[in-house]
């Protein structure tokens, strides 16, 4: 991990990983993000930092409601794999909105649903993620 910000956030336990995400992945949605938003990660803003782990259900939001985690999760499954394909990099790139990669204080993002700050996922990552959701959902019935 190269980026020293998130991996103290990580080690401290501030930013925790869910059971299936990968540290690696979260940091490369966490760089495209400040990207959008015209920053280095060595030159975010604590704003900056907050804001964009905040759209990826790492930090509080206010006014975040609770089934935008549940959103976020199957979202960020759609790009399982985005630190090590340029392609996926690309596709996640191209979805966050403006109001996430221009808010400049709490009042410009309301983090209701995804769909308020990233465009849908890729039809086969979203197909990927539907699968899944069924899987868990047949395993749960059994």
């Amino acid at each position: 991990m190269k980026d020293s910000a998130l991996e103290k956030l990580l080690s401290s336990g501030e930013v925790k990983l869910g059971p299936k995400e990968s540290a690696h992945d979260l940091e490369a949605m966490y760089h495209i993000i400040l990207e959008r938003r015209g920053k280095a990660p060595e030159s975010a803003t604590a704003f900056d930092t907050h804001l964009a782990l905040a759209s990826l259900c790492k930090f509080a939001w206010p006014g975040k409601l609770p089934s935008y985690k549940s959103a976020m999760t199957a979202y960020k499954q759609a790009f399982r794999g985005i630190a090590a394909s340029a392609r996926l990099q690309d596709a996640f790139r191209e979805r966050i909105k403006e109001p996430l990669s221009a808010a400049q204080t709490f009042a410009d993002v309301v983090l209701t649903r995804p769909s308020a700050v990233f465009e849908p996922a890729p039809p086969r990552a979203r197909e990927r993620t539907k699968s899944a959701a069924r899987k868990r959902a047949k395993s749960k019935r059994s």
